[in-house]
């Protein structure tokens, strides 16, 4: 049996296709046209993923491009265990998973300086722009609330 032939063994065993399998040993040897095919034939599903839980397409493609870069710099730790599709969800998931949190932390914080900056306000400037807290009193927007 010849190491090609090992290797497909593998994949089947694994949960890669052989199609699979040869994409990913192209792309770590240093193929950027398989890595291009791999991105062409799952965008779109990976797209639709990003988009559903992102519900915002710009978001939802630099979501995926972040997540393509990830999946091209991590590549050859890829195992194998999941088929390359499952794999790829996965980061893609992560990646949207990971800006929501952003998000929500950014909304939270925003949301806190409104409030700290509606108890303190004491001039008409900080009352204009509701954002005179973080000029004034910084530290208390940033500190964390206790738990």
């Amino acid at each position: 049996m010849t190491n090609e032939e090992a290797a497909l063994a593998e994949a089947r065993t694994s949960g890669l296709t052989s199609d699979d399998a040869r994409i990913v040993r192209r792309i770590v040897a240093g193929d950027l046209a398989a890595f291009e095919l791999l991105m062409r034939r799952h965008n779109r599903r990976l797209y639709r993923l990003a988009r559903a839980m992102l519900r915002d397409d710009a978001e939802a493609e630099d979501a995926l491009q972040d997540a393509y870069l990830k999946a091209f710099r991590a590549l050859a730790q890829f195992r194998g265990d999941a088929a390359l599709a499952t794999w790829l969800s996965h980061l893609v998931l992560n990646e949207c998973l990971a800006r929501m949190r952003r998000e929500a932390r950014r909304h939270n914080m925003m949301v806190r300086c409104r409030t700290v900056a509606g108890r303190s306000r004491t001039s008409s400037r900080r009352a204009d722009t509701g954002c005179g807290i973080l000029e004034s009193e910084p530290r208390v927007c940033f500190q964390r609330e206790p738990r």
